[in-house]
């Protein structure tokens, strides 16, 4: 059956004035779904979200229409045409949305790490990488510690993903910090500026502690340049994020307190001392923050393990059970500042805020 509605297909219609009526009614309708979007998405939850996509969708099939009805009849002015196109890509942008919305709240929870095998190939280019940047030859064991030896990067992008899953979850405000207890090169300072705003790391060998200012710099001032050109090519890392290193003994650092997730691996190699740095990570450490110690003799006295690796201190008002249930519905995307994406979003605005503060959009 066709539609037979007024403000539609009336004769001699205002088209613009119509369409401005019903772009305002689902503007409104738009900011009461996007309220709506909160995990996790339980049954009682899923159907208010349907409810209120249901109630916007009318609104924008009726935009549809009249968009529709504007290109095929009228010959207004070029401000107008202008009028009607922005809302024709808005509409796309809510298709879009509407159906990444519609898989969110309909798939089963993912697990903090996935099952999936990091790629071989890639992991050996992370070590040829690691050795070629290295200042000499990485020594498995050196004066009772551990040299730099790197975890897999596959396994260490899954567990910073989780990481930030798990800080979302909490609903830790913005910027988030990394502390990297052994950074050795910093390779994992850049991977993880992926997630995190303020990253440091702290390595006790000069040389390398050199190395790895030397290369974080060259990397910071080389992406910013590289930015600069006419066509940049650059993805991924986020131009805001902030490095440093601290050269010293990570058992006499007292600002572990400082940090919303603390990595180690296995920066000591005798197990007394390691222990002891563990137990004064964990003291010092803020509630709420996550460890990620993934060698199997980790150490974190009153910390809650959500998976493999991954510890968190309890904070009130969370529970270990009921924060990893939560999680499982927030996606791995990290928002992009806003000079990386486009600005008018129109009617769609809270929704795609909403799918990218939950990690669903980047």
């Amino acid at each position: 059956m066709f539609s037979t509605d007024p403000e539609i297909y009336g004769a001699g219609l205002d088209l613009r004035s119509a369409a401005t009526r019903i772009e305002a009614e689902l503007s409104r309708r738009v900011a009461l779904l996007g309220r709506e979007i909160c995990p996790p998405f339980l049954a009682k939850r899923r159907r208010a979200i349907i409810d209120a996509l249901s109630d916007a969708q009318d609104q924008a099939t009726r935009l549809g229409q009249i968009t529709a009805r504007y290109f095929v009849e009228t010959r207004d002015p070029f401000v107008a045409q202008l009028d009607f196109l922005r809302r024709a890509r808005h509409l796309t942008l809510w298709h879009d949305c509407t159906a990444r919305l519609e898989q969110v709240i309909r798939q089963r929870a993912r697990p903090l790490l996935p099952d999936t095998q990091a790629d071989p190939a890639l992991e050996r280019l992370f070590e040829h990488l690691h050795l070629a940047l290295s200042p000499a030859a990485p020594a498995l064991l050196q004066d009772g510690r551990h040299g730099d030896i790197p975890l897999p990067m596959g396994q260490f992008l899954h567990l910073i993903r989780a990481a930030g899953r798990l800080l979302r979850a909490m609903d830790r405000p913005e910027p988030w910090s990394f502390l990297d207890v052994g950074c050795g090169l910093g390779l994992k300072l850049l991977a993880a500026q992926e997630m995190f705003d303020r990253l440091e790391g702290i390595e006790i060998t000069p040389a390398t502690a050199r190395r790895a200012k030397t290369l974080l710099s060259a990397a910071r001032r080389n992406r910013v340049a590289a930015e600069a050109t006419p066509t940049p090519w650059l993805t991924g890392t986020l131009p805001r994020a902030t490095t440093s290193i601290h050269c010293g003994d990570a058992l006499d650092f007292d600002d572990y307190g400082m940090f919303d997730v603390i990595y180690a691996y296995r920066p000591i190699a005798d197990a007394l001392p390691r222990h002891r740095l563990e137990r004064r990570i964990v003291e010092q450490a803020r509630p709420g923050t996550l460890l990620i110690l993934p060698y199997p003799d980790a150490e974190a006295p009153g910390c809650a393990a959500l998976a493999p690796g991954l510890y968190w201190k309890p904070a009130p008002g969370f529970t270990a059970a009921a924060l990893i249930r939560r999680a499982g519905h927030i996606g791995p995307q990290r928002v992009m500042p806003v000079a990386e994406r486009h600005g008018d979003e129109g009617f769609v605005a809270p929704l795609v805020d909403a799918l990218r503060h939950w990690g669903h959009m980047p």
